[in-house]
């Protein structure tokens, strides 16, 4: 993550602020007990867990701090814990102003009831679109049907806003990381990556014996 944070993140935020954001998303997503633990590589080099992976990869989106985050099932996988532990820092996103879109299957009563609107499908067609107090209502109505139809109907209307959404200019984003620390970035971990893996530099110094 400190890697990500100096690829990604521009000079305009100090080397503390960095580091302090890398350590307050691994807290958040329960990622300290595996902070001085190697990612790895399957069949070669043992590392971090499947659902560490999948909660690093999600840390690595959070650390620039985004204005909108688009998740693809952030929490299959996950015990039901570390997935309240993700859906949870996607919540403080939110309440900084932030957007969250995210896709998810078969949440526990605990994350399903942290989204605020909801926006679910029925074999490819919309059922509901609403906050979370308002599918509780939606689905115990007693003796009527569910009126699908007109949640469809509600949803393929275009929006009100559209011609003055399509004029909006989203501030460019101030944590883009310059050419040349990028490019120290990317060789520092080439060379960390390279003397690290034992089985590589045997292979290179036997390739340079046999070329002399």
């Amino acid at each position: 993550m400190t890697f990500d944070a100096q690829l990604r993140i521009g000079k305009e935020v100090s080397q503390s602020e960095r580091k302090r954001r890398v350590a307050q998303v691994m807290t958040e997503l329960g990622l300290n007990k595996c902070a001085d633990t190697r990612i790895g590589i399957p069949g070669r080099i043992k590392g971090i867990s499947g659902g560490e992976k999948k909660r690093l990869a999600f840390a690595c989106e959070m650390i620039t701090n985004p204005l909108l985050l688009l998740c693809d099932e952030p929490t299959s996988g996950l015990d039901s814990f570390m997935a309240q532990s993700v859906v949870r820092a996607m919540k403080r996103l939110t309440g900084l102003g932030k957007t969250v879109i995210a896709t998810i299957h078969q949440p526990s009563s605990e994350v399903f009831a942290m989204f605020d609107r909801l926006l679910l499908l029925a074999e490819g067609r919309v059922a509901f679109l609403g906050t979370v107090q308002e599918a509780h209502v939606f689905f115990t109505r007693d003796g009527e049907g569910v009126e699908v139809r007109e949640h469809i109907d509600q949803a393929m209307e275009p929006p009100e806003h559209g011609d003055a959404l399509a004029t909006v200019r989203l501030p460019k984003s101030p944590y883009r990381a310059s050419w040349l620390n990028q490019f120290s970035a990317m060789f520092r971990r080439a060379f960390l990556e390279t003397i690290r893996d034992t089985l590589l530099l045997i292979v290179k110094l036997s390739q340079s014996l046999v070329g002399i």
